[in-house]
């Protein structure tokens, strides 16, 4: 979690001619009219752009920035198209001409795209990529605003980023590709903010962000779902409590990992509830066996976090099973729970050549399934 502001605000307009197109050859005047109507919305055609490159007019954004706009709406009327490399251009006249594109100097990322939409609450957000390593396209983040126009407090949207399964010319690794619902495309139920975004340039991932988009939390924690979450951040502590029932449907396969981090990802206290039916905590660069755990049982885990001392206790079911053990990274405050089902992930890395590697072994082949119920959170 980091903290930036960025600001697009007017930069002059440069007014163009263009051209009026229409669909001739149909007896459908319904479709007739959908089509002139579409063809007409300057704000919907400017994506047509970076496919068509055509010179005849139709497109009347001056200069070269083609390369995937989105497009939303400030709370003052005015339209903002943001593009990749941190371009951006006003429109005061729904798209029929635009400023003059400049490059946002705190919007810092370089060639996957940016998504910028008003939120239900009448917030804005802006998600991109906070980095200019052109091949490097993580961490996806969110930076939100009161009036489209500054933005601040940006949050983490998605870190984890997965080894690439196959070796490809050009396959960026990251979280690229970003878009989420445009104006007048609907609504979903609820407030969410929905993004979707390719992981590795191979699978479609999706993101659900609560809104409102909140960058700090404060008193304590008490959920109860019927679903788990993955990650749950809580006021920032040097002495907390965590408790959570966790049950395994199976105890021979899979691992579920519950860590409890700190603002920087640092991951000082780590239990497994490992393939081999035991749990395990880390104690410095060792481990501590917490002993045996059985599938089709609910287990209640709390755990005790001194992060003065740098110690923490681990109890099942009431009985301690761990205790004082030494963090397994330095951290002088925590702030996030997490549930992970797999090891931690070291690759890629900034340093990892897109253009290096292989396929991995078998990347198409089922794992035998594991499921892992969670519930009954308290922070405090």
């Amino acid at each position: 979690m980091g903290h930036s502001q960025t600001s697009i605000s007017h930069c002059g307009t440069q007014r163009k001619q263009h051209h009026h197109l229409s669909v001739l050859h149909s007896k459908d005047k319904g479709f007739l009219d959908a089509c002139n109507a579409l063809l007409a919305d300057k704000l919907k055609t400017i994506q047509w752009q970076e496919e068509d490159r055509s010179t005849d007019g139709f497109y009347i954004v001056p200069g070269r920035v083609i390369e995937a706009p989105s497009v939303y709406h400030r709370k003052d009327g005015m339209a903002v198209a943001l593009w990749k490399a941190s371009w951006a251009a006003l429109s005061s006249d729904e798209g029929k001409s635009w400023s003059t594109p400049v490059r946002v100097p705190s919007i810092v990322t370089n060639g996957a795209k940016t998504w910028g939409q008003r939120t239900d609450d009448g917030r804005y957000a802006i998600v991109y990529n906070p980095a200019n390593f052109g091949s490097h396209r993580w961490p996806l983040r969110v930076a939100t605003g009161d009036d489209g126009i500054v933005f601040e407090n940006m949050l983490l949207i998605n870190g984890d980023v997965p080894p690439r399964r196959y070796f490809g010319r050009a396959k960026d690794f990251g979280l690229q590709y970003v878009r989420g619902i445009s104006e007048g495309d609907g609504d979903p139920p609820g407030s969410d903010l929905w993004v979707t975004y390719s992981s590795n340039k191979e699978d479609m991932w999706v993101s659900r962000i609560p809104v409102p988009i909140r960058h700090k939390i404060e008193g304590p924690v008490e959920d109860s779902f019927d679903y788990a979450k993955a990650v749950r951040v809580f006021a920032e502590a040097t002495s907390v409590r965590i408790a959570c029932r966790v049950f395994a449907r199976q105890s021979d396969t899979g691992r579920l990992e519950i860590e409890v981090l700190d603002h920087a990802g640092h991951r000082p206290v780590r239990i497994v509830f490992g393939d081999d039916g035991r749990v395990r905590a880390a104690d410095g660069s060792g481990r501590a066996d917490a002993g045996l755990y059985r599938a089709g049982s609910w287990y209640r885990v709390e755990i005790a976090v001194n992060a003065v001392e740098r110690r923490y206790d681990v109890s099942l079911n009431g009985k301690l099973v761990v205790h004082q053990a030494a963090f397994a990274e330095p951290s002088t405050s925590v702030e996030r729970l997490l549930f992970r089902t797999g090891e931690f992930r070291t690759e890629p890395t900034r340093q990892t050549d897109r253009y290096s590697g292989a396929d991995l072994s078998g990347p198409d082949d089922p794992v035998a399934p594991a499921t892992y119920c969670v519930d009954d959170v308290l922070i405090k």
